[in-house]
Formats: C-alpha cells, sequence, structure tokens
C-alpha cells in the first residue's frame, strides 16, 4: 500500500486528486504510533489547501488566545443553534476539516496545546462555514 500511496503523491496531481493518499498516510502513521510524522503531514496538506498555519509548539497564552477567539465566536449561541449550523458543502473546506480531525488525533498523542489550539480552530471553523 505504501509504495501506491508514494507514486499517487510523486504525480503532478491538485492537492484534492491527491488527498485520499493523504489522509491515508497519516492514519499509516497513526496505526505506527509516528505520531509527529502524522502531525507533520497534516500539518503540509493544510498548507497545501491554503489554510492558516498551526504551529507544533504552542505556548499557554496561544491557547488561551485561541480560547478567547473561540469564546466570542460562540457568544449568544445556544445549543440548537449550533446545532442547526447549514451543512458544509465546500470540498477545501471539508478537507480542511478532515484534516483538523486526523491533527486532534495526533496532538492528543503528542501535545496537549496542540490538541486544544486544533479543537478550537475546529469549532470556529465549523460555526463559519458549517458542519
Amino acid at each position: 500500500m505504501e509504495t501506491l500511496v508514494e507514486e499517487v503523491l510523486q504525480r503532478d496531481l491538485p492537492i484534492e486528486d491527491k488527498f485520499g493518499a493523504y489522509e491515508l498516510k497519516i492514519l499509516a502513521a497513526h496505526g505506527d504510533n509516528k505520531f509527529d510524522e502524522a502531525i507533520a503531514i497534516s500539518l503540509d496538506v493544510r498548507r497545501q489547501l491554503r489554510f492558516k498555519r498551526i504551529r507544533t509548539k504552542n505556548s499557554s497564552v496561544t491557547v488561551l488566545r485561541e480560547y478567547l477567539k473561540t469564546n466570542r465566536a460562540t457568544k449568544g449561541w445556544s445549543t440548537a443553534e449550533l446545532a442547526e449550523l447549514p451543512d458544509l458543502t465546500d470540498k477545501r473546506i471539508i478537507m480542511g476539516q478532515r484534516i483538523l480531525q486526523l491533527l486532534f488525533i495526533s496532538s492528543f498523542h503528542a501535545s496537549t496545546n496542540m490538541l486544544l489550539v486544533v479543537a478550537f480552530r475546529s469549532v470556529r471553523a465549523s460555526i463559519k462555514y458549517g458542519l
């Protein structure tokens, strides 16, 4: 499987066409307990998708800033209103959210601060673009 994934990734294809191969590579890294590798791949895919950078080393100040941004974004929203957010339809955003899910798993094992930053960014993206 690794050779097939690498073959796809070496082709001159848009990131959207390579996304499934990247996802498999990240999941394989999870299975091998190579969480730092999974994080590196995930961050590279986010960069290729043109999303804002997430640092691998996050201070408590960064976590607090992300929390405050998320707190402001959710202020005034009831649980019912959050549950009624529109469906996510933009393929690029869907891929970005999937990468955040995979980053969440990796950072759970690698860095608590990164885990929190990823969670806060995911919540804000859901509010902005839908579920």
